[in-house]
């Protein structure tokens, strides 16, 4: 441990010092509120990316005073500051390995992680952005919705005139649940009419979505419908 920290230059450790404090105050304003929530946890992906490429972690020490033994460990003496995980706070950092340098840290501070996180996934992808794409998501008057329907549009071709995207947002589910919903998504995938397979993927789901949804009411609307 010692001849690792003795190979950290002066400037290192005036760098280290820098980033510590900003570490620190980012960690105190995400405590204080969810105004700066977003925007903060976009922020600390970028400082712990360089903390953990430039090994930072192994000039500082826990509030008992101990040196900290892995870059996890000296995760796991802030997650709490932010009420997320180890792995939470990995997933930040992924964010920020992917979209540096195409996007500035500003700009990723700027979007928020929530938005970042739509990035990150295109970058994974595709492996590039757009000038475009990276405004949109500086943009604090788009919304994550729009943003994923921008993505979309980008890699698909363009919806309809009179479609808007809609998200339908995600949901937990257990390994026999998630399994009985594939199931039902490939029925629907296969019965008259099939859905093709050289389809957009967004064209895919959502006729598979509307045929689910179609058959339900076929059987139920006119049950429900007539005990109001």
């Amino acid at each position: 441990m010692t001849v690792e920290i003795e190979r950290f230059t002066d400037d290192d450790k005036i760098r280290a010092r820098e980033l510590q404090k900003h570490i620190d105050k980012t960690l105190s304003l995400i405590e204080d509120g969810h105004k700066e929530y977003i925007q903060g946890i976009a922020r600390l992906g970028t400082y712990l990316l360089e903390v953990r490429s430039k090994k930072f972690w192994l000039l500082w020490v826990s509030e008992e005073g101990e040196p900290h033994s892995s870059f996890g460990g000296y995760l796991k003496s802030i997650q709490n500051r932010v009420d997320k995980g180890r792995t939470q706070l990995y997933q930040t950092i992924s964010v920020a390995e992917r979209l540096l340098p195409q996007v500035s840290e500003n700009d990723i501070e700027l979007m928020g992680i929530t938005k970042a996180s739509v990035l990150a996934q295109r970058v994974k992808q595709t492996g590039k952005l757009t000038p475009r794409l990276i405004a949109t998501a500086t943009d604090p008057h788009v919304t994550i919705e729009e943003l994923r329907g921008e993505v979309l549009a980008g890699k698909e071709p363009v919806a309809a005139d009179k479609e808007k995207y809609h998200d339908l947002g995600g949901f937990y589910a257990t390994d026999d649940e998630w399994t009985e919903v594939q199931r039902g998504f490939e029925i629907a995938r296969r019965s008259d009419p099939p859905v093709q397979p050289n389809w957009p993927e967004s064209v895919q789901k959502k006729v598979i979505i509307l045929k689910l949804v179609q058959e339900f009411l076929a059987g139920h609307e006119a049950e429900v419908v007539g005990q109001r």
